[in-house]
């Protein structure tokens, strides 16, 4: 019998996967109404995003539990490789946003060189992919009553910290830069609530390993916090898929003059 902490966390899941599944959703469809390739990859920079962290929040409630139940380890093993997907999709959007930021700003100056600079990061992180994936694959089929790493322990520490520590340094880095630089309000405006939904994730992983343990006597004032920042977070996103629609219509305005 479920208790009622189980029924809060899964009806909490539910409605963060709802929520960034809406804003996946509506990215989708502002992608189809653009007509300009770059903006296009930017709407769907932002469905992709949203599909990632509503995996991300999956994989960390109660949820993937049922999924583990079913399978046993071929579902931890697979909820381990799926999570060196999440992350992929916020340097598709960092990578769409660094070229758009350089059309918006008056100069065309290229930020950090970044038109060759993107081509190595993108070659890094395919290898890495690749060697994790082939990874998890031999160790499954090698040892599936386990969950061990079969390949060199070093390669495989090297191409985690690059699957995750490359997207998100090149969005917390690089992002700011592209803010300044664009004279754009509207892409500046696109950004800012992008940068928002990214605050209130950090909050939510926050409030998750730590505000949690320290409110282990009444754990629904953490899980109920934690719930409320993914769900602004997921609205943020939403706002920010929108906010590439006035770019869109800004830039065309600009060249019919």
């Amino acid at each position: 019998m479920p208790s009622s902490y189980d029924i809060e966390v899964l009806i909490g899941g539910l409605a963060v996967l709802a929520a960034y599944g809406y804003a996946a959703f509506w990215a989708f469809n502002i992608r189809k109404g653009l007509t300009v390739n770059l903006y296009r990859n930017q709407a769907l920079g932002i469905g992709l995003v949203s599909i990632g962290l509503a995996y991300f929040s999956f994989a960390f409630d109660k949820l993937l539990d049922f999924v583990t139940t079913l399978l046993g380890n071929l579902g931890n093993d697979i909820g381990f490789g799926l999570l060196f997907f999440a992350t992929l999709p916020l340097f598709y959007w960092t990578d769409q946003s660094m070229q758009a930021a350089r059309q918006s700003d008056p100069l065309e100056r290229d930020q950090f060189h970044w038109i060759k600079v993107r081509r190595i990061i993108w070659t890094v992180l395919l290898i890495s992919l690749i060697g994790l994936t082939i990874d998890d694959i031999v160790s499954y089929r090698l040892a599936p009553s386990q969950s061990e790493i079969m390949g060199p322990m070093l390669l495989v520490v090297l191409a985690t910290l690059a699957i995750w520590g490359i997207p998100l340094a090149s969005a917390a880095i690089l992002l700011p830069f592209a803010w300044k630089r664009s004279s754009d309000v509207t892409f500046r405006s696109h950004l800012k609530w992008f940068a928002l939904a990214a605050i209130m994730l950090g909050l939510g992983m926050v409030s998750l390993f730590w505000v949690g343990d320290a409110l282990d006597d009444n754990a629904f004032i953490p899980s109920g916090i934690q719930f409320a920042l993914l769900l602004l977070s997921a609205y943020f996103l939403y706002r920010s898929a929108r906010a590439v629609v006035p770019l869109y219509s800004f830039k065309q305005e600009i060249r019919a003059k």
